[in-house]
């Protein structure tokens, strides 16, 4: 459509994001494509819908699974870069096709070949500095499911982690700057026979969500200096044992990464809700009604711990006969500050459905008959002025089916 080309997701009878579902929990996923069937969830059907049904209990049953998978993750697709000698050649190419005059002599060009001054002409590796081999993830998984003669449950504890691929995330002892992600997600489904033709169900999905990156810059950043610096701007550190830099720069995506200190955002969720179901097959055969609440309430916090550092630039001049350093201009910037703290609430949503319903389902030998009356209305209420949106549905279907 001309919105986009998400289709709309429907956990247990209400819109939601499947990003918080685990395969664990799902019972089964069936995709509405045809109009009559879109038609019901109005115009954000427009490019299909995913109904997820979650699973439920079992009568007279005891089941316990448990599930630990670990995983490792590599950066296999690294481009190769130039060495600091290439780099000074390319360089000097391309000034000449220019018409301009060489930067590098062929003195500095040599120092960097030969790594004769590693601190002043360094041959710097920024990516095999900056990542690590591999990163680890891990995940464990537990569920129960059973039930006696008029209650049934399914419950599940989901628990992942994700922990990323910098280097030097631990070079202050005080905080860890790695990129890492932890997950813990619980869920609860409980179905109760109230009578023999009324069901109770509950649904109850709570999330902890938490995400670590450097302080001051993000994680896609990150990766995006280290593709930027050549490998001849400076060294990591300079030979004073202060983070090196230079004048175009005028910072270092190591030191980004080790010493601004961190950025932790903690996402808290719930979502419940009830549904009563009761059949009413004792006034008309095949008629049954449903009335249901859903409620979710969606925060993200973020606490940032940020800190400067301090960088030295050093500028060599060298004879380009005999390659001897005569001059080395150096200015050292920036200052080592203490750990800055503060908390916010980043981002909050709540959302509400009421939906009452009235079915009848009926078989004669070959033939079928389906009808139903819905009335639906929705709340999405984030943080911001403007931004509530509210639904309102009054639904009529009705349907006949010939031998299926």
């Amino acid at each position: 459509t001309l919105s986009g080309k998400s289709p709309l997701f429907v956990v247990d009878g209400f819109p939601r994001p499947i990003e918080y579902i685990t395969i664990s929990e799902i019972e089964s996923v069936s995709v509405l494509k045809d109009g009559a069937a879109t038609a019901l969830w109005g115009a954000r059907g427009a490019n299909g819908v995913v109904l997820i049904q979650t699973k439920r209990g079992k009568y007279k049953s005891l089941e316990f699974s448990a599930d630990y998978k670990r995983g490792f993750g590599f950066a296999t697709k690294q481009a190769q870069m130039a060495d600091a000698a290439g780099y000074a050649e390319a360089v000097n190419e391309a000034l000449v096709n220019d018409g301009l005059s060489l930067r590098y002599s062929d003195a500095e060009i040599n120092a960097f070949r030969n790594n004769l001054h590693p601190y002043l002409y360094p041959n710097t590796n920024w990516l095999k500095e900056g990542l690590r081999d591999h990163s680890d993830n891990n995940q464990l998984n537990l569920s129960f499911r059973g039930g006696g003669e008029t209650s049934r449950y399914f419950a599940v504890i989901d628990y992942k982690n994700d922990l990323g691929l910098l280097n030097y995330s631990d070079f202050d002892d005080r905080f860890s700057t790695q990129l890492r992600r932890y997950d813990l997600n619980i869920r609860i489904n409980l179905d109760v026979d109230i009578t023999s033709s009324t069901t109770y169900q509950v649904n109850l999905l709570g999330m902890l969500n938490e995400t670590k990156r450097p302080g001051t810059i993000a994680a896609n950043a990150v990766f995006d200096a280290l593709y930027t610096i050549p490998s001849a701007a400076f060294p990591v550190f300079a030979e004073s044992g202060i983070w090196g830099s230079d004048n175009i720069f005028q910072s270092n995506p190591i030191a980004q990464i080790a010493s601004t200190g961190y950025h932790r955002s903690t996402n808290r969720m719930l979502q419940g809700d009830m549904r009563l179901k009761q059949n009413l097959s004792t006034l008309i055969s095949g008629l049954s009604a449903e009335l249901a609440v859903a409620y979710d309430n969606n925060a993200t916090f973020a606490e940032p711990y940020n800190k400067k550092y301090k960088y030295e630039i050093n500028v060599p001049t060298m004879d380009p006969v005999s390659g001897e350093i005569t001059n080395v201009n150096t200015s050292v910037f920036g200052e080592e500050s203490a750990l800055s703290f503060s908390s916010s609430l980043s981002g909050q949503y709540m959302r509400t459905a009421l939906e009452g319903s009235l079915k009848y389902e009926k078989f004669f030998d070959n033939h079928g008959v389906n009808a139903s009356a819905i009335y639906r209305q929705e709340s999405h209420i984030p943080d911001g002025r403007n931004n509530s949106r509210y639904r309102q549905y009054i639904l009529g279907t009705a349907s006949y089916s010939y031998d299926d």
